[in-house]
């Protein structure tokens, strides 16, 4: 509620763009991206969490209220730690590397058998050994350009292109569980419509359908955790606008039948 940014509206790509998310997204010789959703906005979320329950937690110690002013920009400063600590102790501002990364050599996504992709990264000299026997490509552990992950990452591209020419010709699920299995760090990249069939989604019950008066039978997504005791569900479809008008006005704010139909007829419900 205070600084110069204090009258800033709260929009989760222009907030992500000054926390400096924007700046570390894309290729190197490119431009800056944008990121995918109000991620920022999941990000103040969880700290507001954590600000209300110490709050109440205040509150039953000591009967005393608090206000409490949580700044989505300021939240989101969190998730770049690594490149404010450099820049803090070694002046280095740190720049868009597209995929890559400063440890793990592959790091990226590659193409699959039908439009698809697998993401695969290797952190260390025993699981890049391993990749190359679970890929059966043994002959790219005698080549000195990918002898250590140094040399691997100074010759990223062209590396890159070789697991690609490995990947095209499969599938994505396929090479996902064959690295898994040899200890690789491999995952489809999902699609949309993947996550409507996803086996795991499935089994965990995150989608529930349910019958609605307008869409039909419409998938319904659950929480992301799972209680022992109070384990829920969705419990119904949504809404339709103004369906619950007559329970939330009459029934909770205790409008009388007369003030409730005086405000329909007035529009105020409209």
């Amino acid at each position: 509620q205070t600084g110069p940014h204090a009258t800033h509206p709260g929009f989760g790509s222009q907030l992500s763009s000054l926390s400096g998310f924007c700046h570390l997204i894309g290729d190197r010789e490119g431009p800056p991206h944008m990121l995918y959703g109000p991620y920022i906005d999941f990000i103040a979320v969880a700290y507001g969490g954590v600000a209300v329950l110490a709050a109440l937690d205040r509150r039953r110690r000591n009967g005393e209220g608090c206000f409490i002013d949580l700044s989505q920009y300021e939240a989101g400063l969190q998730f770049i730690g690594g490149g404010l600590l450099d820049y803090s102790a070694n002046g280095a501002i740190a720049g868009r590397e597209g995929n890559r990364d400063p440890v793990a050599a592959p790091h990226g996504c590659f193409p699959c058998l039908d439009n698809q992709w697998c993401a695969i990264s290797c952190w260390s000299g025993e699981e890049w050994e391993r990749f190359c026997r679970a890929a059966g490509q043994e002959d790219w552990m005698s080549e000195a350009r990918f002898a250590t992950a140094a040399e691997r990452r100074e010759h990223e591209d062209a590396l890159n292109r070789l697991i690609g020419a490995w990947t095209a010709g499969l599938a994505s699920d396929w090479i996902m569980e064959r690295l898994q299995r040899h200890g690789v760090h491999a995952a489809k990249v999902n699609t949309m419509r993947d996550l409507f069939s996803d086996p795991q989604v499935a089994f965990r019950e995150v989608w529930q359908e349910r019958e609605h008066s307008e869409m039909g039978r419409h998938h319904y997504r659950m929480v992301s955790y799972q209680l022992s005791e109070t384990p829920g569900s969705v419990r119904g479809a949504a809404p339709c606008l103004g369906e619950h008008n007559e329970a939330a006005f009459l029934g909770w704010l205790k409008l009388s039948e007369e003030e409730y139909r005086d405000f329909e007829k007035q529009g105020a419900f409209g």
